[in-house]
């Protein structure tokens, strides 16, 4: 009967790789901010009547001191659930901003 050697060798090989040392994945992130949960749509209201984009949406988002901020055209299915960290911009067919609310 002849030795396994070749095989031993190559599973104590396979065994010392689990064991190497794994390079440092560095700090751990941060906790994720808080939600607020408020939202006061009448410090947005600057942005009726305005172009719809992403960057109005996050100024706007940022003077209502909302969570998040979410676009809602013409047709547009949405969630019946009230956030009170979320501010809602309303458009229309034209991409204008019509109406700032919170839910």
């Amino acid at each position: 009967m002849k030795p396994r050697l070749p095989l031993r060798s190559a599973a104590l090989a396979l065994l010392l790789l689990g064991c190497a040392a794994q390079p440092d994945p560095g700090p751990a992130p941060g906790p994720a901010p808080a939600a607020t949960n408020s939202c006061d749509a009448d410090a947005a209201q600057a942005v009726v009547g305005q172009a719809y984009t992403p960057g109005l949406a996050e100024t706007a988002r940022a003077a209502a001191g909302a969570d998040t901020v979410r676009r809602l055209a013409p047709g547009t299915q949405v969630t019946l659930e009230f956030q009170a960290g979320r501010l809602n911009l309303d458009t229309d067919e034209a991409g204008r901003v019509t109406r700032v609310h919170c839910g």
